[in-house]
């Protein structure tokens, strides 16, 4: 590694200290960690995972191979240093504010807009609707629908993340593409982004004074339909209650009140005092029943 460049010298310091090996994952398409652990990249036929992922490196048992987050793309991808720096800076700095953090960064957020656009959607739906009245028995498969979920030929239910319309005439666009799978797994489209701002269940800017933050994907969905005739616009944490950024404040500091929906676990409660101290006097705590926002939901919860 040699002569970087001031701007990616200083993305790859921002890259080591805030970029975790979760998202690192994700960023390169493969599985979400189960208990940390997921299948070597070197020897994807294994049966028992054996590479660690711990907050920021990781390490392959089998091969006794292990590095930083910047390694892990060179090895999974196949790319040199630079490149792999070039994929993982590509989630850090730009947000839906491009006047003001266009010169943050030497390349552009990805677009996946046309492949999820032109991604062949299958008819068989009836193992997925029953997978969503099993899982989120609040929602349904017309409402995942109506959020811009796809269910795809390949067996995948594609859920895009999106850059906003940032203004008069322009349109927004699919930064990275998760995908569920009905044996509970997940994965990503390889080389998305998620971390760029806030996931909203819809692409469109919506000029509304109150705001509502929650956890994910799924509870973002849930609230939406709860707040439906509402004017207030929901957001989700791109990458769960563990990955927090200060762009995310920024996206948010536009509205008068901004309400917190977080579950009653330790990365919620945490996450809700990141946003509170940093939001307030405008932020509000919210209690959730039984502790869990899909679940107090289908028990009849409502705001």
């Amino acid at each position: 590694m040699t002569d970087l460049g001031r701007e990616l010298e200083g993305i790859r310091d921002e890259v080591k200290r805030t970029v975790t090996m979760d998202e690192v994952v994700r960023i390169c398409g493969l599985n979400d960690a189960r208990n940390h652990k997921i299948t070597s990249i070197f020897n994807t036929s294994e049966k028992t995972p054996s590479l660690h992922l711990y907050d920021y490196d990781w390490y392959d048992f089998s091969t006794g191979k292990g590095g930083d987050q910047i390694t892990f793309v060179q090895e999974c991808m196949g790319v040199p240093y630079r490149q792999s720096l070039e994929i993982l800076g590509r989630g850090m700095s730009l947000v839906v504010r491009p006047q003001k953090f266009a010169n943050d960064m030497p390349f552009e957020i990805p677009d996946f807009t046309a492949r999820f656009e032109n991604v062949t959607e299958s008819d068989e739906v009836d193992q997925w609707e029953a997978m969503v009245a099993g899982k989120w028995p609040y929602l349904s498969l017309v409402d995942l629908f109506a959020f811009g979920c796809k269910v795809t030929d390949t067996g995948g239910l594609w859920i895009p993340h999106w850059v906003p319309d940032l203004g008069p005439g322009d349109k927004p666009y699919v930064r990275g593409i998760k995908v569920r799978h009905l044996d509970g797994g997940k994965s990503a489209i390889k080389g998305s982004v998620f971390t760029v701002g806030l996931y909203r269940p819809t692409p469109w800017r919506h000029d509304t004074p109150h705001a509502l933050v929650t956890e994910g994907e799924s509870d973002a969905w849930v609230m939406a339909k709860m707040l439906d005739t509402r004017n207030v616009t929901v957001f989700g944490l791109p990458s769960g209650a563990g990955t927090l950024k200060d762009r995310y404040i920024e996206e948010l500091e536009e509205y008068e009140t901004i309400s917190l929906v977080f579950d009653d676990d330790e990365p919620g409660k945490n996450a809700a005092a990141w946003f509170w101290a940093a939001l307030e006097p405008k932020a509000v705590q919210l209690d959730v029943p039984l502790g869990r926002v899909a679940e107090a939901a289908t028990e009849g919860w409502r705001l």
